[in-house]
């Protein structure tokens, strides 16, 4: 146990954007507590509920919520970004509550996972994000600099940025957070999967199994659940939908498909080792997740969120991923596609990278 996070308070808290958040955070909760931290956890929706059943021990605060949502139809993406004015409110309210926090708790470092209010002045504040430089649409890409711009004032009130991902070599973010310069130190974790928390049973691979497992905000995660359970009646493939939905409804079978609510992490994993294929999201925490497992995969990015169409068409240029539009959908024509393409490489997790950065707060403690 390293003595300068003996009993430290360290506040970890993710936006609640899907779970992708709450799940990459795990590791590194995990691994505060195994260096004598004191964690509380702070954040709000499905993804603070995930860390209070996967930690049921430490004390849990709720913030604010963001409310982020996907309209649809054209310009989604746009469309939430009109609702800022509301978001940057709640991010003024959220930083005032930390601070509240900050002197009631006795906190000595913050992680805050895509939460922009969630830091202080007065205690080292690390800020954990993929995304360094947010993509606008393609037709739009002359404003990336302003966007940088902007992203800036936010991230410059924070101590320094913790990547999940590699320095170098065969990183997953690629341009989104490498040689990107915002103005405060940035440092590399390494690739954190909640995966790594767990060892592999001895169940095979089924050549037929499909799992689907879906995420990430309304409304567009039930759109792209009703088009592929429509897809995949007509085809009359078997396959497990997970619905990535917290809820107290019992899972049920809709044909030949067996419909899951919601897994914890563990179940998860075994369920995603005996398949052959998986269809998801290529949301970043989803694809560090998968990327455990070496398992040929359909990605179907969320309408208007071109970080996923960045990370989707990446593996695709590298014959490692079937990406298909969700306006497009044709599950047919990406079954004949997945013959084509390579498993995705199983990428080794080591703490070793996480456990510099940790040290480094801790000794700042």
């Amino acid at each position: 146990m390293d003595s300068f996070f003996n009993n430290a308070n360290i506040l970890v808290s993710p936006l609640d954007w899907g779970l992708g958040h709450a799940t990459r955070s795990t590791p590194i909760i995990q691994r505060l507590l195994d260096k004598g931290a004191h964690v509380f956890l702070a954040g709000d929706g499905a993804s603070l509920q995930f860390l209070q059943e996967y930690f049921p021990q430490l004390e849990t605060i709720e913030l604010p919520s963001y409310h982020i949502e996907y309209p649809t139809g054209m310009g989604g993406a746009w469309k939430t970004v009109f609702k800022a004015p509301k978001i940057i409110e709640t991010i003024k309210n959220e930083q005032k509550f930390v601070e509240d926090l900050v002197k009631k708790l006795h906190l000595q470092a913050i992680i805050s996972d895509n939460r922009y209010g969630v830091y202080s002045a007065k205690i080292p504040s690390i800020f954990m994000g993929h995304q360094l430089k947010v993509l606008p649409p393609k037709g739009l890409r002359w404003g990336a600099g302003a966007i940088l711009r902007w992203h800036k004032t936010y991230l410059k009130h924070f101590t320094e940025v913790w990547i999940p991902d590699f320095p170098d070599g065969e990183n997953l973010s690629g341009e989104l957070s490498h040689r990107v310069d915002v103005g405060i130190p940035v440092k590399f974790i390494g690739p954190q999967s909640r995966f790594s928390l767990y060892e592999k049973n001895n169940n095979t691979i089924d050549a037929k199994k499909i799992v689907v497992v879906l995420s990430g905000p309304e409304p567009q995660r039930t759109l792209l659940e009703d088009k592929l359970k429509a897809q995949l009646k007509e085809l009359k493939l078997n396959c497990t939908l997970v619905r990535g939905v917290i809820c107290k409804d019992d899972d049920y079978t809709d044909e030949n498909i067996s419909v899951i609510h919601y897994l914890h992490g563990r179940d998860l994993f075994h369920l995603l080792n005996e398949a052959a294929v998986v269809i998801s999201r290529p949301g970043y925490s989803t694809l560090m997740d998968l990327s455990q497992l070496n398992k040929k995969v359909i990605l179907i990015p969320t309408p208007g969120q071109t970080e996923q169409q960045y990370l989707a068409e990446n593996l695709a240029l590298k014959n490692l991923a079937v990406v298909q539009k969700q306006s497009q959908l044709n599950l047919q024509s990406a079954f004949r596609q997945i013959e084509q393409i390579q498993a995705l490489p199983k990428i080794h997790l080591t703490t070793q990278l996480l456990d510099e950065q940790l040290d480094s707060l801790g000794k700042r403690l």
